[in-house]
């Protein structure tokens, strides 16, 4: 198909343009408010996690501890694994079904002077962040919560392609548009 006039051929390059600068925009908007919506829920499981077990942790209830941290390891997808350091420094409770992955325990120790971290790990389930959080200021002890950034990423991927395909729609509607011939 050829475009009437060159005005034709420069307001449909425009509208690609415009079109291409749109998409971009809406792609890193979208995937920064996911990377911010995954932080949050990061944050807040872990913050709601430690009200619920900071008691067990100090009296040493670790048949209690462990299956409060399974039921919610069991009801959020997301969630690779959860497990807590007591404050001497010795595993008190995880997830795991197997055992406890030693190559996890000094993974995301947190220093002395921060309260709360987050890191990111490769494992054989793919991109999990390590967030790890105090179980008490200024005192040892920590809560360890693993979340798979597959499922963050995946929507990320599927709000692209989407976006890719309505604007190759609207490209091709305005190119034969365009391209009609004028009676």
């Amino acid at each position: 198909m050829r475009f009437r006039t060159k005005q034709m051929l420069i307001f449909s390059l425009l509208i690609v343009l415009i079109c291409s600068a749109l998409m971009i925009f809406l792609l890193t908007f979208h995937k920064n408010r996911v990377v911010r919506e995954a932080e949050y829920r990061r944050s807040s499981l872990a913050m709601h996690l430690h009200d619920d077990i900071i008691d067990m942790v100090y009296t040493g209830d670790v048949m209690q501890l462990t299956a409060i941290i399974r039921s919610i390891h069991n009801s959020v997808n997301y969630i690779d694994y959860i497990f807590i350091i007591g404050d001497d420094g010795h595993l008190l409770a995880h997830t795991f079904d197997n055992g406890f992955p030693p190559e996890l325990f000094n993974t995301n120790f947190l220093p002395a002077d921060k309260q709360a971290s987050s890191k990111l790990l490769i494992t054989n389930k793919g991109r999990v962040r390590d967030f790890a959080v105090c179980t008490v200021k200024h005192m040892p002890g920590e809560i360890h919560i693993g979340m798979n950034e597959e499922v963050f990423y995946k929507q990320i991927n599927d709000f692209t392609k989407i976006t890719i395909n309505v604007a190759i729609i609207g490209l091709a509607f305005c190119y034969w548009f365009m391209s009609y011939p004028v009676i």
